[in-house]
């Protein structure tokens, strides 16, 4: 991870450190609620004891009442913090170009470059406000869960050991396409809104040039190009959402029948299980924030890679001597040697060598049709 990432980070590390410490307490205040219902259920079904259900229910309102304290903190850090984070790392890394080659820099187009810049800046700030968040999240809360039915019925226990590593199959399955797709998505959607953006940028150029069909055709391509990669995208999320629902309809047939089965024999409580039928539903739910931080993590990952591209641009290099002031620029017989793709000899760019003076004081204009080499000159 490039160096001013992780200055930027550290100094908003403390907020996000909160922001964890924060989570795994209200994950653990969730998890303790479950089993006061339950609890409290049984209780009002087998004790007949107003006041152990009086117990109970102020101790979940005492819960509830500290759930919204630390609610109003992590919403905070997740809204406020990350957007600073994401505002200062863009400024940052903006402010790190005027430090690369000028050269490489104008090749790329301007649109597409700050857009891309933000995009990769907004996941990896994501991935440590949001998906670090739900990834300690989840270890709290199937620890937890894990515990309590392990000591309470071994079996129902079982039960959910076996199907969770089957999730994790999944996510290893469809993992190095999520990645890749992601990665190729990203690239199409900033080509697009470049093109669309140019498009719209030169209103006056295409509508007096009369060349309208091409550049509508040039966005139609581009936009092609986008859409199948969000079928692509689609199919890969869809079978995988497929194969979890399927599993997680297994899973609850299965476990209906051996919980209820023990319900009517007496083995286990009413209350018993429904704090095992919730934890149940809230192990689901973890398994899929996995499927969440599994997406989010590729997505960080192709984030950094793209952005280590932009970070491995070339310094800019400076002369030994300063230049107090320019007279006259002289270019003398310059040409571009050209070497098309999969031919062997090579052509010149112009038609003829171009040899030309810039005097100071001067105003220049170059002028000419689309395509003949303009801009390509100037750098």
């Amino acid at each position: 991870m490039n160096p001013i990432i992780i200055r930027t980070l550290k100094k908003h590390g403390v907020a996000f450190t909160l922001l964890v410490i924060f989570t795994i307490i209200s994950t653990a205040l969730i998890t303790g609620n479950t089993y006061l219902e339950g609890r409290l259920l049984d209780s009002l079904v087998y004790s007949h004891r107003p006041t152990l259900f009086i117990t109970f229910f102020v101790l979940m309102l005492e819960i509830g009442i500290l759930r919204l304290f630390f609610s109003f903190f992590t919403s905070h850090i997740q809204i406020l913090t990350k957007q600073k984070t994401v505002l200062e790392l863009n400024r940052k890394i903006i402010f790190e170009l005027f430090k690369k080659d000028t050269l490489s820099i104008l090749k790329w187009s301007p649109t597409t470059l700050s857009s891309r810049i933000n995009d990769d800046v907004t996941e990896i700030v994501s991935f440590f406000s949001d998906t670090l968040v739900k990834l300690c999240s989840v270890i709290v809360s199937t620890i937890t869960i894990s515990a309590y039915v392990f000591s309470a019925d071994p079996k129902i226990f079982i039960i959910m050991i076996i199907f969770l590593p089957i999730y994790f199959l999944i996510y290893i399955v469809f993992r190095p396409k999520i990645y890749s797709i992601n990665l190729t998505m990203k690239n199409k959607q900033n080509e697009y809104y470049t093109t669309r953006n140019d498009f719209i940028g030169r209103y006056i150029e295409i509508k007096g040039s009369g060349n309208f069909s091409s550049e509508k055709k040039r966005l139609r391509t581009v936009e092609d190009g986008l859409l199948k990669t969000f079928v692509k995208s689609f199919w890969v999320r869809y079978w995988m959402s497929t194969s979890q629902i399927v599993m997680q309809l297994v899973f609850q047939a299965v476990f209906f029948i051996v919980g209820g089965l023990a319900v009517l024999r007496g083995n286990i409580t009413i209350g018993f299980f429904s704090i095992v039928l919730q934890y149940f539903g809230q192990l689901l739910n973890s398994v899929d924030q996995i499927f969440g931080i599994a997406i989010g993590t590729e997505k960080y990952h192709a984030s950094l890679t793209r952005m280590k591209r932009v970070f491995d641009i070339a310094p800019d290099e400076n002369g030994d001597r300063p230049i107090s002031s320019v007279k006259t620029i002289d270019i003398s017989n310059f040409n571009i040697q050209m070497f098309p793709e999969g031919k062997k000899n090579s052509k010149m760019f112009y038609s003829q060598d171009l040899s030309c003076s810039f005097e100071n004081p001067g105003l220049y204009v170059i002028s000419g049709d689309n395509g003949i080499g303009k801009s390509t000159f100037v750098p």
